[in-house]
């Protein structure tokens, strides 16, 4: 019985030591740290949870911030938290080439480069994504953004475009899209998008606050208010966003007191009513109140630091509107812009000379390197110095800043009344008209002026060739090379006149001459490319315009392509996949890069890729020049 008794003991002693040792084992001690780890940073204890996550990594043999996905999320919380976004960058490429095929650490360090706008290595970043998987939503969204920040409407319709074929019920595709085509004025393409959006998502606040905004740009203030009336029975009806369009469509009927009260809920100045404050003091400014829009922008400055710059930029030129340049200066000293930036000079000379203090301006325009020096020099030498031309101008500049077309339209209208005979405004005037798809009166305008400018004469070539007038173009370009024969950008101008013309001996030359005046330049480089290896067939003469657009990595499908065809007509077909596979993860969609595609996998004896990329090209809703090449080839390979 006692040596019974001796065993149990034992066993006992046996299993808990069994346990203890069993707890301790490098994966339990792994686990449990872990699960610690995780408990503080959702307290938001970083402190105790980092040194729980160097416990766990200790227990497996040695702590690295970059072994686990989890542990780089903490890292980088750490960093931006101290707004190191560098810092949370640099922890994300480190463990990018420990983990180089974690798509989700990619598609992290894409976002953070394109939050510290380093948008060339949030393209990289994303494009190499894309090689891996094509299909890769958050990527192609992302590199919607950064074709936007890049100011490429265009191209990040083409990234949009491919989510809206993959997932046409998405929320997170159509409503890209319908935004993107409304910054580019392209109003009832992008309602199409959002009335789809609301078929399918009826009760989408942010779909219906776009279908407003759309009406309110196109001045139709009938169908703005049905949907403002619908959404008056609803709690949302009190939201800001809400107010804020009424407030607008108010003001857009000159019903300012009404557009006043419709944001009085939002007067308090903090952070969360800034818009807000921003539309009333708008309304403010076109009830030409100019001292009690300061007084907004002037709150908004007390509450937040961080909102200061555009508010002082805003309250200058507002002060010079209200013919008030004295206290337009003392605010002036406040501000601080980018040194090639040509805002904060442009103002400073504005002020300088309606305080006729012209020996100022001038030491302004002298700061400023030989680029600026020239462009604010014509700046200032166009600028009637009084105050009521000054302010005009100012108010002007203040409405661009804040998107505000319409009102910037009627300023400029009002102003061409006044100065017909001015370069600065019969330029902007006739840019307006020609953006609202009025090309004659904008050319009319540009034609009236006794002495137009070099940039103006440019810009009548533009007219005449949108207007179809190639002669008048043409004899205008050979003009202006004569007075300026070192000016960038007049030999591509006389190179397309000579395409359209049928000229294929001046277009050249025209281009080549524009190489000489700027080597880098991407169109003369890729039209030269594809004039010598595409219409000529003359590899050789092709290759130096090849190697030049490679080194530059402009990451753009149609350059992509040009190099790729080339190579493949001239029989380098195994050279030329690569590209027509880095512009597809691009524009999967594009009918032209399927056929040429398709006709490098025929050659190379891919006969069901080929068909499979004809198939879809032809399956396009887009016109393409090959289609029939394309409908010939996949009935000859059936």
């Amino acid at each position: 019985m006692k040596k019974l008794i001796i065993a149990g003991i034992s066993l006992i002693i046996l299993a808990a030591a069994a346990l203890i040792v069993y707890q301790n084992l490098p994966e339990k001690r792994y686990a449990r740290h872990m699960i610690k780890a995780r408990l503080y940073q959702q307290q938001n204890n970083l402190v105790a949870a980092k040194k729980e996550y160097e416990a766990a990594f200790a227990a497996k043999g040695g702590y690295t911030p970059y072994v686990s996905l989890e542990v780089l999320r903490f890292e980088n919380n750490l960093a931006l938290k101290d707004k190191n976004i560098s810092g949370a960058i640099n922890n994300t490429r480190k463990y990018l080439e420990l983990h180089p095929k974690d798509s989700e650490a990619a598609i992290l360090l894409a976002n953070l480069a394109f939050e510290a706008g380093e948008l060339g290595l949030a393209f990289s970043t994303v494009n190499s994504i894309l090689v891996q998987n094509p299909v890769s939503f958050p990527a192609r969204l992302l590199l919607a953004k950064v074709r936007t920040s890049q100011g490429r409407l265009d191209l990040a319709e083409e990234q949009i475009r491919v989510l809206v074929e993959a997932h046409p019920d998405s929320l997170l595709a159509l409503m890209p899209i319908a935004s993107n085509l409304l910054k580019q004025g392209r109003i009832s393409e992008a309602r199409d998008y959002l009335q789809k959006v609301l078929k399918l998502y009826p009760d989408n606040p942010v779909a219906k606050l776009n279908l407003i905004d759309s009406y309110l740009m196109e001045r139709k203030p009938d169908s703005a208010r049905i949907i403002l009336q619908a959404w008056a029975v609803t709690d949302s009806s009190k939201t800001q966003a809400v107010r804020i369009r009424l407030a607008r469509l108010f003001s857009l009927m000159n019903q300012f007191d009404s557009a006043e009260i419709a944001l009085s809920d939002y007067r308090f100045p903090n952070q969360n009513n800034f818009e807000a404050l921003g539309e009333l003091a708008l309304v403010k400014t076109k009830q030409g109140q100019y001292d009690s829009a300061i007084k907004v922008y002037s709150s908004m400055i007390e509450t937040a630091p961080s909102a200061s710059p555009k508010a002082k930029e805003y309250i200058n030129l507002l002060h010079l509107a209200n013919s008030n340049p004295a206290r337009a200066l003392e605010v002036l000293k406040e501000l601080s812009i980018g040194a090639n930036d040509l805002i904060l000079p442009m103002n400073q000379i504005m002020t300088y000379l309606a305080l006729d203090q012209e020996h100022k301006a001038i030491e302004v325009i002298q700061r400023g390197d030989s680029s600026m020096q020239k462009q604010l020099t014509e700046f200032m030498a166009n600028l009637i110095p009084t105050r009521e031309f000054v302010g005009q101008w100012a108010l002007l500049n203040y409405y661009r800043l804040n998107n505000q077309s319409f009102n910037s339209l009627q300023t400029i209208a009002q102003m061409y009344l006044k100065y017909p005979e001015n370069a600065l405004v019969a330029d902007f005037y006739s840019k307006a008209l020609h953006g609202l798809g009025q090309a004659p009166l904008a050319l009319e305008v540009l034609e009236k002026l006794k002495q137009p400018t070099l940039a103006q004469k440019v810009n009548k070539v533009t007219l005449y060739v949108t207007l179809g007038k190639l002669d008048k173009a043409m004899d205008l370009c050979q003009k202006i090379l004569k007075e300026e024969p070192k000016l960038i950008g007049i030999h591509t101008l006389l190179a397309d006149l000579n395409r359209k013309k049928g000229n294929s001996k001046a277009y050249v030359e025209h281009l080549q001459a524009e190489l000489e005046l700027n080597p880098n330049n991407v169109v003369a480089l890729n039209n030269l490319a594809w004039e010598f290896g595409v219409e000529q067939k003359d590899m050789q003469a092709a290759a130096p315009y090849l190697t030049k657009l490679e080194a530059q990595k402009q990451g753009d499908p149609r350059i992509m392509d040009t190099m790729g065809w080339i190579l493949a007509i001239n029989g380098k077909l195994k050279e030329a996949k690569p590209y027509f596979i880095l512009a597809l993860n691009l524009v999967p969609d594009s009918p032209t890069l399927l056929y040429h595609m398709a006709n490098v996998e025929k050659q190379l004896g891919e006969t069901d890729s080929a068909k499979r990329h004809l198939q879809k090209a032809l399956d396009s809703k887009r016109n393409f020049e090959e289609r029939k090449l394309a409908e010939t080839m996949l009935a000859e390979m059936n």
